[in-house]
């Protein structure tokens, strides 16, 4: 059921929301972006971020708050989550869509987008694909059926919607079986892999660690 109801704008983020964001924002530091700003530093020009597999668009709010921190002369970013499993329903009675919608509007441009990644059409300057399903055992245990296991063509229209010799995807995997797989599947569609950073969870809402790349065009 689609069915949903609004969140107000107003309400304080809970606990475990609160801490991934910290978290995330923690992993986003540990890279070097002042290597990076050639791929998105563009005066003038729209800067579109899309957060792929989204679930409640949580990020949203940390992706705003780094590129505003980075400084840089460009338009205010476009920060997009897009999430196939957008009404699966909390235990709040509220969907992943109502937070995501709630979180889009509490940043300056941000969008949510309830629908399949392979759908999407709009290039990219920088995409965020974290923890993506490239074994099939945690697709399963997230309830999502096997049709929609399809890591390779995920990866492959990551790369084709980022822009040519500029475009980035930053990945984070939870062990080194999945990074090295996603290395496999990325370098197979085109992607080259740059520089590797390591997050390890301390008392986190997040109990596995994260393996980052910059996946580069």
């Amino acid at each position: 059921m689609r069915w949903g109801w609004r969140i107000p704008p107003n309400k304080p983020i809970n606990a475990t929301d609160h801490r991934v964001q910290q978290e995330l924002y923690e992993f986003l530091r540990l890279f070097d972006w002042s290597s990076l700003r050639d791929s998105w530093c563009v005066p003038n020009h729209p800067l579109i971020i899309a957060d792929i597999g989204a679930r409640n668009f949580v990020l949203a709010p940390v992706l705003d708050r780094h590129f505003q921190e980075l400084g840089c002369d460009v338009e205010i970013p476009e920060i997009h989550g897009i999430e196939i499993d957008a009404y699966r329903r909390l235990i709040n009675f509220h969907t992943r869509a109502d937070y995501g919608t709630h979180y889009a509007k509490s940043i300056r441009r941000g969008y949510f987008h309830p629908t399949d990644f392979l759908q999407w059409r709009r290039p990219l300057n920088i995409g965020f694909l974290l923890n993506p399903f490239v074994t099939i055992e945690p697709l399963l245990s997230w309830g999502l059926p096997c049709a929609l296991f399809r890591p390779k063509e995920i990866f492959r229209h990551a790369y084709h919607l980022l822009k040519p010799q500029s475009g980035i995807l930053i990945l984070s995997n939870p062990d080194t079986e999945e990074r090295d797989l996603s290395y496999k599947i990325a370098e197979e569609v085109g992607f080259s892999i740059g520089q590797s950073v390591l997050w390890e969870p301390d008392d986190s809402a997040q109990t596995v660690p994260r393996y980052g790349t910059v996946l580069r065009v």
